[in-house]
């Protein structure tokens, strides 16, 4: 079996890409039927991103997400955390709340070309947010 290689170290700023590219449910706090997920995206305390309306998708079903933000690193930045907290609407009860984080590495070239997914667990969810990443090296100011 193949091991595969590590990415290249970045050095300097960049601008870094995340495409939010699908939900996929492992466990839905809904009994049967979909859940209604809005979600939020923070790096390194920073809101990036919201649902604009409430993503549905059923126990072991991915639904599409295709969003993007990109913003520019810091050549002094070794750690992006990216935060995800999500709300599962509930008529009958209570909200079902989840979060989940994520840490890139710039030794670790961002996973660029790799991915990453951030699962976000609470009281009977466990949904996964799956990322793909863009990392273009620009000049420092």
């Amino acid at each position: 079996m193949a091991t595969p290689i590590p990415a290249s170290p970045i050095y300097g700023p960049v601008k870094l890409t995340l495409h939010i590219d699908e939900l996929h449910a492992v466990q839905n706090p809904e009994p049967i039927g979909k859940a209604e997920w809005t979600l939020q995206l923070r790096t390194n305390g920073v809101e990036r991103w919201r649902t604009d309306k409430a993503l549905s998708v059923a126990q072991g079903k991915s639904v599409p997400i295709g969003d993007e933000i990109a913003f520019q690193v810091a050549a002094g930045t070794a750690v992006i955390e990216v935060e995800v907290k999500g709300v599962e609407k509930d008529l009958l009860g209570p909200d079902d709340k989840a979060s989940g984080t994520f840490k890139l590495h710039r030794a670790g070239a961002f996973e660029r070309d790799r991915g990453f997914a951030v699962d976000l667990h609470g009281h009977n969810a466990h949904v996964t947010l799956l990322f793909s990443v863009e990392v273009e090296e620009v000049e420092a100011e």
